[in-house]
């Protein structure tokens, strides 16, 4: 008879996995991955709101410096990269807990067709990213004149 036991964190783990696939197979998202020499990447929050001229996407990045993130565009894909520095503990005292972490964040994902990736921009402001992307012209809402004969 074998066992099986509960193990909530691989639980977790094999859901966020299930997760990332499905994200990959129904937006074209590919899941963080660590670059060379790094043994962990992870990826921050982010809400994505949408107005009638623009989608703006909102990170929270404490901790992170301006000179230590990077926000660019390829192939229609918005990609954004930060590294946050690990906590430093002063000199003669001994760390207990460090709940902050430091690393690498990563951020990647798929401009919708109306987005004008032309018109990005980014702002960092008090440990919060935001990015604005306008909408293509063609794709904002406008209202038609109806004349009378």
């Amino acid at each position: 008879m074998r066992r099986t036991y509960f193990d909530p964190v691989q639980d977790l783990a094999d859901l966020q996995e299930q997760v990332n696939r499905a994200f990959a197979d129904l937006l074209g998202w590919t899941p963080p991955t660590p670059e060379a020499g790094r043994s962990e990447v992870s990826a921050p929050p982010l809400d994505v709101a949408e107005t009638d001229a623009s989608f703006i996407l909102r990170l929270d990045l404490p901790g992170v410096r301006r000179a230590d993130l990077e926000v660019s565009v390829e192939n229609n894909v918005v990609t954004i990269k930060a590294r946050r520095q690990p906590p430093v503990v002063p000199e003669g005292a001994t760390a207990h807990r460090t709940e902050s972490p430091g690393g690498d964040l990563y951020r990647s994902f798929p401009l919708p067709s109306t987005a004008n990736p032309a018109t990005i921009a980014a702002r960092l402001e008090r440990g919060v990213l935001r990015v604005t992307i306008d909408k293509l012209p063609e794709a904002q809402p406008r209202k038609i004149e109806v004349t009378t004969a």
